[in-house]
Parts: C-alpha cells; structure tokens; sequence
C-alpha cells in the first residue's frame, strides 16, 4: 500500500485506518437507517418497521491495526450478515481500494466498489447512487486531510476517568 507517506509509515497507516473508519461508521449508520425503515431521529411512525436502540462500542482489527467503532442497536432483532464481519474478512482489499484513492484522487466507481463490497442487505441501484453522492465529500475530505479531529460520537456516553470517579467519591 504505496502512499505520499511512503509504505508502511505510521503516517500512511494512520490515514488508512481513518478512512476505513469513516467507510465502516458512514456504512454502519446507513444500514441501520435502511433496516428502520427511516433515518435516525425521523418521525415518521408509517414507513418505519425498527426502531434504534442505542450503540455499543466495538474495536474492529485489520492488518494495519484496530479501528474503534460504534455500532447501532436496534430494538427488534434483525437476522443479517453484519458489516465488520465483511469488513473483517474483506480488510486488505478495502485497505488496498482506500490506498488507491488517498495517492490518485477519488472516483464515483471506486466509491461505488467500497460500499458494494461491504454492504450486506439488498441494495436498488438508486440507493447505492444516493448513498455514493453522500459518501464521496466525505472521501475527498479525507483524502485532503483536512477532516477535524476525531470527536466522541455525539451520542456516546462519555465514561469519567477513574480520577474522575475517585474524586467524585471523596467530595460526597
């Protein structure tokens, strides 16, 4: 995986695993909001068919090192092939497809490839375009690297350090 960074570097490798991060998270989110029946936080009682019941956290590994994300839960379950065990098996490939487009430029194809390969419910083909279009200013965001730095997801609980917590005991 050649990059400006040179092969290898901590620096190429950081930035891959970035956005792989950003693919697993956007795919990860979209998925669920496929599986609801709309998007998060929309009230539209008719089309919906699931509900979101929170995130738990789960560290994904790949050849280049791990990948912290948060996976949505939803309140009715639903048998399906899970993205990170794609994403688990399909890594090198994925990776290799991100080195691509950080050295050359970002494609509609290329993100077109990345989402097919990873997504695990039947996808029309309007769906797969809109979810390219939203998908590719986040890649060429990336690619520039200029995205800010990575924030706690918005609706994470953020956990107090245990300094935090002893100091928290002590002043009751």
């Amino acid at each position: 995986m050649r990059e400006a960074g040179g092969e290898g570097s901590p620096q190429a490798n950081a930035a891959l695993l970035e956005g792989f991060r950003l693919l697993m998270q956007f795919l990860l989110e979209r998925e669920a909001d496929c599986l609801c029946g709309a998007p998060r936080n929309a009230h539209n009682a008719r089309a919906r068919v699931n509900c979101r019941s929170g995130y738990h956290a789960r560290t994904l590994r790949t050849p280049l090192g791990r990948i912290p994300l948060l996976i949505p839960q939803l309140l009715h379950f639903t048998p399906r092939v899970s993205i990170v065990k794609r994403a688990t098996r399909l890594a090198p490939r994925v990776l290799e497809t991100l080195a691509r487009v950080r050295a050359s430029g970002v494609t509609p194809e290329e993100t077109d490839s990345l989402i097919r390969n990873l997504w695990t419910i039947a996808l029309p083909a309007a769906l797969r375009a809109a979810l390219v279009r939203e998908f590719l200013p986040i890649l060429e965001t990336w690619r520039a690297g200029t995205l800010a730095p990575r924030a706690a997801h918005p609706r994470a609980p953020r956990r107090a350090s245990a300094s935090q917590n002893k100091a928290t005991f002590n002043s009751s």
